[in-house]
């Protein structure tokens, strides 16, 4: 004999009722319990009845009655099942089931990255604080370092010791400040890459549907088939809500790509898409029309040409950089004195990118900008 869970069954009925508002096959037991469904076989010891969740046997010992619905409400309720519970349900054919296990598995990772996108906001918000602590830091351990060469050891060993004291103690705070970026960067760069790695799989999943769709559109296709569709294109594109993508038009020049972008909220440029550039490079000029003033910026930094030369740069943190819709806080730049094309103001690197699923539509002239919202 089957012993069952009085709160499975009556969970089970609740579940009937909200899910269809037809009246189902009931089961009622010598218990006095009873349990609603849809039978799909009848034997002379047992039956079996689908719950919507999937089936349960029932041994006939147990029964004391059965009352069975019509059979076009039972196909109601069943279509009704297909349509929320479609998951628990095989796929009409092989190559659909391929497309649903698909689907299964971004159901899975989009769960599992809910808590990796709540740390990377916190990751870029310690990065940009602890990177604005770096020019104070080095200005600190400069200081530190002037008083100390105008020191002489021999008339006042104390304070000497004192400044060498305190100038370890300075480099000691810078070092760690910047190694806790890199950490951080180091983090951030592995949520970026399974955010990425998810996005893509977001991105390749919805061409398969459009391919599939038109596949079916020419085929014979039964009406099983035909709901399955459309039963998973109304469960993706409720997972589709999660992910912003934008098409942002471009022009060419002998540079490469050229896009529009507004800096800080308040200065629009023109800019070279670098994929190869870990930073954003922007001019003097157009760090001026941003109110930043590069004699003053006091980080001091290196950039590597792609011919192999080394040019002077200086960073900054941006408060944001948009293009079209697409948005991005706190990203890295580097102003530069060496000249830029005509034409453009700088080159947008990979301290924007980064932070997207990115790829160009060439014939279409488009930058394809994808990220979870």
């Amino acid at each position: 004999m089957i012993k069952m869970n009085k709160f499975f069954i009556i969970l089970s009925a609740i579940l009937i009722y909200q899910t269809s508002n037809c009246s189902a096959d009931t089961v009622t037991f010598k218990n006095k319990q009873s349990m609603e469904g849809v039978i799909t076989e009848e034997a002379e010891n047992y039956i079996i009845l689908d719950i919507g969740c999937g089936t349960i046997t029932l041994p006939r010992t147990d029964i004391d009655s059965i009352k069975k619905s019509s059979s076009p409400a039972n196909t109601a309720i069943v279509e009704n099942w297909k349509k929320q519970y479609f998951e628990n349900y095989p796929a009409p054919t092989q190559e659909d089931q391929k497309l649903l296990d698909e689907f299964k598995e971004l159901q899975s990772e989009k769960s599992k990255l809910t808590g990796d996108i709540a740390r990377k906001d916190r990751v870029i918000k310690e990065i940009s604080m602890t990177q604005r602590k770096i020019p104070e830091l080095q200005e600190e351990q400069n200081a530190i370092g002037r008083n100390l060469k105008s020191t002489d050891a021999m008339k006042d060993i104390l304070k000497y010791n004192n400044l060498v004291i305190e100038l370890n103690l300075a480099g000691s705070k810078l070092r760690e400040a910047v190694d806790r970026i890199r950490e951080l960067q180091g983090e951030q760069e592995k949520i970026d890459s399974r955010l990425t790695d998810y996005i893509n799989r977001f991105m390749d999943f919805r061409e398969m549907i459009a391919q599939r769709k038109k596949e079916i559109a020419s085929e014979k296709t039964n009406p099983e088939q035909n709901t399955f569709y459309n039963n998973l294109k109304e469960k993706f594109d409720e997972l589709q809500k999660d992910i912003k993508y934008q098409e942002v038009g471009f022009t060419k020049c002998q540079e490469g790509v050229v896009v529009a972008v507004s800096f800080n909220g308040k200065v629009d440029a023109m800019m070279v898409v670098d994929t190869g550039a870990a930073l954003t490079v922007i001019s003097e000029n157009l760090a001026a029309r941003l109110e930043i003033a590069a004699n003053k910026v006091k980080q001091d930094i290196e950039l590597i040409l792609a011919d192999g030369s080394r040019i002077p740069a200086k960073f900054v943190i941006l408060d944001s950089l948009k293009v079209g819709g697409a948005e991005a806080k706190s990203v890295g730049a580097a102003i530069v004195k060496v000249k830029i094309p005509n034409g453009v103001d700088g080159f947008l690197g990979m301290s924007f990118l980064k932070n997207f699923s990115f790829s160009m539509d060439m014939t279409k002239q488009k930058l394809i900008l994808s990220r979870f919202k």
